[in-house]
């Protein structure tokens, strides 16, 4: 009780062992950098319940019910700023939501509450989550059409592919001759016209 454990040198092994028994996993990456932060997606099939800013996997796991989110994106401040407010919506969160959460015992055995939450994070993380679900996304959004688009290439003795090159080629060789010889310009108010 009342203890925080803060892990240098964070690894596959160390990650391994916390996601089998971590009551709420904190992640917090620089939006928008984070790439996916799988190990939240690991600790909800074992009641972890997920903090963190959403960026990454987390933008589309959190439902409001399931954990929490930190701060909001600022779209015209500084890195600097951006940290200052999460900081501030961490410890908001942490102190005003999740402690009193966790140690909530109406019951004087059990946080209920916190079971609750464990529960959704569960439901709605796990079946979404998962490898099966990354598998069948990779293949049907990219695996299957690359290898329709190889197959395409290669289809006639790669015809397309020499037909874009010859295209190309005659478009190098005639280009030099290009000339615009006359312009219209439909602007009554003879104002100037902007370009680019």
């Amino acid at each position: 009780e009342n203890r925080v454990v803060f892990l240098e040198d964070y690894d596959s092994y160390i990650a391994r062992r916390l996601v089998q028994g971590v009551d709420l996993w904190l992640n917090h990456p620089l939006r928008p950098l984070e790439a996916s932060g799988t190990s939240g997606m690991k600790s909800a099939p074992n009641g972890g319940i997920n903090l963190s800013v959403l960026d990454g996997w987390w933008r589309e796991g959190y439902n409001g019910n399931n954990g929490w989110a930190i701060g909001a994106e600022i779209d015209n401040g500084t890195v600097e700023f951006q940290n200052e407010a999460d900081a501030a919506s961490l410890y908001q969160l942490l102190e005003n939501q999740i402690i009193p959460l966790y140690y909530a015992k109406p019951d004087g055995k059990l946080p209920l509450a916190w079971l609750q939450l464990m529960r959704e994070s569960i439901r709605s993380v796990t079946p979404v989550f998962n490898t099966q679900r990354m598998v069948k996304e990779y293949t049907e959004r990219l695996y299957i059409p690359a290898a329709k688009s190889y197959e395409d290439f290669f289809r006639n003795g790669c015809g397309a592919a020499t037909q874009l090159s010859q295209w190309k080629a005659q478009m190098r060789k005639d280009w030099p001759q290009v000339q615009i010889s006359d312009v219209q310009v439909a602007n009554k108010d003879r104002q100037n016209i902007l370009v680019g």
